[in-house]
């Protein structure tokens, strides 16, 4: 019923589509037959940009073309200029050779310097073929020098300011950030930052980063080996093997990443709870060798020209041995006690996922079809041994705790794409996932002569369905869609009888994109998106970590899901972009502290609060000069928080500043320096602390080898302080991040320089949740 009412609602929007629109698609070769790497493809009509786009190893596709007489002019890296008048009338396909000039290579490359990073609707693409970002050692760190992004070296996190932690797309399906890791940056297009993605992706896709490949059909062998040598706090190195392999229709893959961490974690603490005249104190350090171990393996079938078939398998696997040492003063009723804590902890985390694509083309119907199967399993188990001593009174082991959370997951997906009436599009989609998870604990407290065990039981299913139509009226591109998805959530420890949760709950997301073109350089752009923010599955179980007698930490197995609504509109002219974003947020999760009476602890654990509303304001820019290229991203924004159990105060907005600057020289020689700032922010309830962050790299090309040297946050300035007061209990807290390092890496790349026409997509696209 619900997929029946996605498709009525879809085909009401059929009137909307605009007739008398075509479709330019076109294949670029060199005068050996070789597909051209990169360019521009741009039609004028008396002198005017109508419509434009990129060429990416030989094709370039415009749509939503009216019927008439155009000019089409190709501009691509180190060749002469085409340009020939053509009449469109319907979909068109050319096959064009264009000529080499030697004699403009070295203008050209200045030319896709400047255009390494491009601004459009409000998006952020960056071009990586012959920039600064393909020099860098891996994927990870080419982001962390793209506009608004922020990035964790250590747990591979990605975030955007204003923007959430983003889905990761190849081929528009859902990868993991351990398989984007794993991809050579070498392999890569062209990476785009979506901040208003349709309703084609998950109702949990706040914002996109859409990965292209590189791809040619030549057959060959091409194996890359990496080494990258990274002095943080502690030494860490990380060694790298990357082979593709294809011999007709067959391609295979495989990857194979050793990487030795050696963890570095701190902070300091003060909560203060007048009520119980408690006063706690907690200094907290933590050191680890963590030995890591990423591998993938995958085939890919060319059926024909556009159809697939396609299987891939990839592991995630690592042991931590880490020793947590806490110091703690604690003041209760005027009476000072002090306490050293010592967690002997070892860790172990496997990810295993396994994935079945298959995509059918029908050129009869102008039809694509794609089907998907996903299987993936996440294991977690950490056994303390603590030992407590109090006022100096001797080390005594006081608990064992041993605790395994266990998650699979079975997804499938089906989409389906068709064209209707000129350069006009049809999508329909289903997705489905069911998880069953495991948390099990099992805590031996010497000090109280007594145990404890428990095993809580979570299962989730979740159905979802989208339609949407994209096409182009009056001049005015659309994209009209409406996502449906009903979730099911049962919970229950094992020992009791009735489950602690058995509920469900069936959401609606539309999703709105309008955009018109104003003239050759200018357009105006309007997005409204609905999305929802699921809980991290080991969030949402019984797992608990012990910090001190007096503090414990605790996930949350009540934790529901967050809804949001967002409304924007984005002015670009030329390379220049101003947006304007207004969001609100309900239940969304955040750090809470209460005091449980029966232990006499302080709980701190993941919390719904009830809402938040915000304001961006986000200007972007970019500048040439030469061989000289500076990005810049000025974000202005307000949030505020509201939930019962928080001490509110005046809310601070806060300003964020990226600046990029890169710099082409002679003899293979790259430059970048890049810094971002960002100022103290007040929530409402949580303060948190400013920081200026500065970054460099330099590299060098010498034959297969390339070379870099790479600085992040030099200033040391990338610690995180946060205070606030929820539940009459105030907290100041300050984590030290491990961030600042110097890295040397080294790539060196052999075998038949080839590009890849292998694709394979998760299905799943929950994947992030199972960390």
């Amino acid at each position: 019923m619900r997929f029946f009412a996605t498709i009525v609602f879809v085909l009401l929007l059929f009137p909307l589509v605009g007739q008398g629109v075509s479709s330019l698609t076109g294949e670029v070769k060199d005068d050996e037959g070789e597909p051209v790497v990169i360019g521009d493809a741009v039609i004028y009509q008396n002198d005017r940009i109508v419509n434009h786009s990129a060429i990416v190893d030989g094709i370039f596709t415009i749509e939503n073309i009216q019927n008439g007489s155009y000019d089409l002019k190709l501009s691509c890296l180190g060749y002469i200029d085409w340009t020939q008048p053509l009449f469109i009338k319907g979909d068109t396909s050319l096959f064009i050779t264009i000529k080499e000039d030697k004699n403009l290579l070295e203008e050209v490359t200045v030319t896709a310097l400047r255009e390494s990073i491009k601004y459009e609707n409000g998006n952020v693409k960056v071009n990586l073929v012959n920039s600064i970002f393909a020099e860098q050692p891996s994927t990870i760190d080419a982001l962390s020098m793209m506009p608004g992004i922020v990035t964790d070296p250590v747990s591979q996190a990605i975030s955007l300011i204003g923007g959430g932690s983003p889905l990761l797309y190849i081929g528009n399906r859902n990868i993991t950030t351990e398989e984007l890791a794993a991809i050579p940056v070498t392999n890569i297009a062209s990476i785009e930052i979506v901040y208003n993605p349709s309703a084609k992706y998950e109702a949990n896709g706040r914002s996109v980063l859409l990965i292209t490949l590189l791809k040619n059909l030549d057959d060959g062998i091409r194996i890359e080996l990496t080494e990258n040598i990274v002095k943080r706090r502690n030494f860490n190195n990380y060694l790298g093997y990357n082979m593709s392999l294809r011999k007709g229709k067959f391609e295979f893959r495989n990857n194979f990443n050793f990487n030795s961490l050696n963890t570095w974690e701190g902070g300091f603490s003060i909560f203060d709870f007048p009520q119980e005249e408690l006063i706690i104190e907690n200094d907290f350090l933590s050191l680890g060798n963590r030995p890591q171990l990423i591998a993938g393996t995958g085939l890919h079938y060319q059926i024909s020209e556009d159809d697939y078939i396609s299987i891939n398998g990839n592991i995630r696997s690592h042991d931590t041995d880490a020793l947590l040492t806490s110091f703690s003063t604690t003041k209760i009723d005027k009476i000072t006690d002090s306490v050293d804590v010592l967690s002997d902890d070892n860790e172990d985390r496997d990810f295993y996922t396994a994935n079945l694509n298959y995509n059918k083309h029908l050129p009869c119907a102008k039809t694509n079809v794609f089907a998907g199967l996903q299987w993936s399993q996440y294991h977690r188990g950490l056994r303390n041994s603590i030992f407590n001593e109090r006022n100096t009174t001797g080390s005594l082991l006081t608990q064992k705790r041993d605790q395994d959370f266990d998650i699979q997951v079975l997804a499938g997906r089906l989409d389906i794409e068709t064209q209707i009436g000129k350069g006009n599009r049809l999508e329909l989609g289903t997705n489905i996932y069911r998880g069953n998870s495991n948390a099990f604990q099992a805590f031996d407290l010497l000090d109280q002569q007594t145990t404890f065990e428990s095993n809580y039981i979570y299962k989730e299913n979740n159905y979802a369905y989208y339609g949407q139509v994209i096409g182009s009226l009056e001049g005015i591109q659309y994209t009209i869609g409406l996502r449906t998805e009903s979730t099911n959530f049962f919970g229950k420890f094992e020992t009791e009888s009735e489950p602690l949760i058995d509920s469900g709950q069936t959401n609606v997301f539309p999703r709105v994109n309008l955009s018109y073109r104003i003239d050759s350089l200018s357009s105006i752009n309007f997005n409204f998106s609905s999305s929802i923010s699921r809980p991290n599955y080991l969030n949402a179980s019984s797992i608990t970590t012990y910090v001190t007698p007096y503090i414990e930490y605790r996930r949350n197995v009540n934790l529901v899901p967050s809804p949001a609504r967002f409304i924007s509109i984005n002015y670009q002219y030329a390379q220049q972009s101003f947006n304007i974003t207004a969001y609100t947020r309900n239940n969304l999760v955040q750090q809470s502290v209460i005091f449980d009476e029966p232990s006499g602890r302080i709980i701190n654990s993941p919390e719904n609060f009830d809402l938040e509303r915000g304001l961006n304001i986000r200007i972007n820019n970019q500048y040439s000069y030469k061989k000289w290229n500076v990005n810049t991203v000025s974000l202005f924004a307000t949030n505020q928080l509201k939930d019962t159990r928080g001490l509110s105060s005046k809310v601070i907005p806060y300003l964020y500043l990226y600046v990029n600057n890169r710099f082409s020289l002679p003899k293979n020689l790259f430059i970048s320096f890049n810094a971002y700032a960002i100022t103290a922010r007040n929530s409402g309830i949580f303060k948190r602390n400013g920081r200026f962050v500065i970054g460099a790299s330099i590299s060098k090309r010498i034959g297969s080898i390339n070379i870099s040297l790479n600085a992040t946050d030099i200033l040391r300035n990338m610690n995180f302080r946060e205070t606030y007061t929820i539940n009459d209990i105030m907290n100041s807290t300050t984590y030290f991040g491990d961030i600042k390092s110097f890295s040397l890496s080294m790539r060196y790349s052999f075998g038949k320089t080839f590009k890849s026409n292998y694709q394979n997509d998760n299905v799943d696209e929950n994947l992030d949740r199972m960390r």
